[in-house]
């Protein structure tokens, strides 16, 4: 059998393979999804336009207070991590060393199961670093919980606006560069082809890799870099609350601060803001509070300690662009795929930069991955039925 030409689907093979009928109808239910739901976003993005909104609204923001030596840290503890779950998952399923050595020696799916699980350990390590460190909430790490359904809701939007392109982009570049995608765990679990080894790649690929990728590209790497511009270099490099407030740029007078702030939308902005706002460049030296309501209101205007301030600005754009080029180039050695996860990488960022949340990235991240395990499990099945 030509292992490029989809072996035919005969009403015999459905009969003595029922599940396959199961697959099929979840693969059609899944590519109506994409199609109407991808045709229903655009026009949404296009009326939002024609309306002179956004595509995506974009909340102030409070530069983060972890610095590049706790970026250095985590990048470590990931590591760690990992190798100490590696080498835990080889005792528990009976993996010798000697297995893993060699040109054609393969990593066991069990094992990237088990490095996925140092990865979340390293998360978990991370934010609680942070958190304990800096004395800030969860939200202050990607974490927010406020609005949750509006952050989903939009990042449901954009999963099926983008997608789609990505998946285009993926078969045009294989197409025209004559290559394919060619990735450790997807080998193995063709390989196999087993239910167990199945579940174990879906739930490393579609649940573990969104959750810890997400987390490192976007809160940690790209939360560290948005908040270079209004940190003194100190601060950036070692951690700190204090801003350079002759950098900042967001709000340049007092009427506009109180009209942009006026405008906050509180379901989808940081928790922290509860705390106060600061209004720089132009405008008087004092600094104002916010009440945590409906819409944020100015209240009165009154000199604050300065390690309580909290800043509300709004991102640079660059760093989206930055980490979504390195969220590309870490695909690096699996075909090609690198350069349409460059695409999503920088759309990623753009929406973390947006909503300052981790969830609706994860949702996008897990919507790509998912359907891409779920087109896996139906090729390996029905080659499994065609014998």
């Amino acid at each position: 059998m030509d292992p490029e030409v989809p072996p035919e689907i005969t009403p015999e093979m459905l009969q003595q393979h029922p599940e396959l009928s199961i697959a099929i109808v979840l693969m059609f239910g899944m590519l109506v999804v994409y199609v109407l739901g991808g045709a229903g976003s655009w026009i949404y993005f296009w009326l939002r336009k024609q309306a002179g909104q956004p595509l995506i609204q974009i909340q102030p923001w409070t530069p983060r207070a972890w610095g590049l030596l706790d970026v250095l840290l985590i990048v470590v503890a990931v590591i760690i991590s990992q190798i100490a779950f590696s080498v835990v998952g080889m005792m528990a399923t009976g993996i010798e060393r000697a297995e893993l050595v060699g040109p054609d020696a393969e990593v066991p799916i069990a094992l990237h199961m088990w490095g996925g699980f140092g990865s979340v350990a390293a998360m978990i390590i991370g934010t609680i670093w942070i958190m304990a460190r800096f004395q800030r909430p969860p939200a202050h790490v990607g974490f927010v919980s406020m609005g949750l359904a509006k952050q989903l809701f939009t990042g449901l939007l954009v999963g099926l606006a983008v997608i789609p392109l990505t998946y285009i982009l993926m078969i045009a570049v294989s197409a025209g560069m004559k290559t394919e995608y060619d990735h450790p765990l997807i080998n193995e679990m063709t390989k196999h082809g087993s239910i167990g080894v199945y579940l174990v790649g879906f739930v490393t690929a579609a649940i573990i890799a969104p959750l810890t990728e997400e987390f490192a590209f976007r809160v940690v790497l790209q939360g560290w870099m948005q908040s270079i511009p209004f940190k003194p270099w100190g601060y950036s490099l070692i951690g700190g609350f204090a801003p350079a407030t002759s950098q900042f740029s967001a709000v340049t007078a007092d009427d506009e601060a109180r009209q942009s702030l006026s405008r906050i939308d509180t379901a989808a902005t940081d928790p922290e803001s509860i705390e106060v706002a600061q209004v720089v460049e132009g405008a008087s030296s004092a600094t104002v509070e916010t009440a945590w309501r409906p819409t944020a209101v100015i209240e009165d205007a009154r000199v604050i300690e300065p390690e309580h301030q909290s800043v509300q600005v709004i991102p640079p754009i660059w760093p989206s662009i930055v980490c979504g080029i390195l969220f590309g180039l870490a695909h690096w050695g699996y075909g090609l795929s690198f350069i349409p996860l460059i695409v999503l990488g920088i759309v990623l960022g753009l929406v973390y930069r947006a909503t300052h949340s981790i969830w609706p990235c994860i949702l996008i991240h897990f919507m790509l991955n998912a359907s891409s395990m779920l087109m896996l499990g139906f090729t390996i099945l029905l080659k499994q039925s065609a014998g």
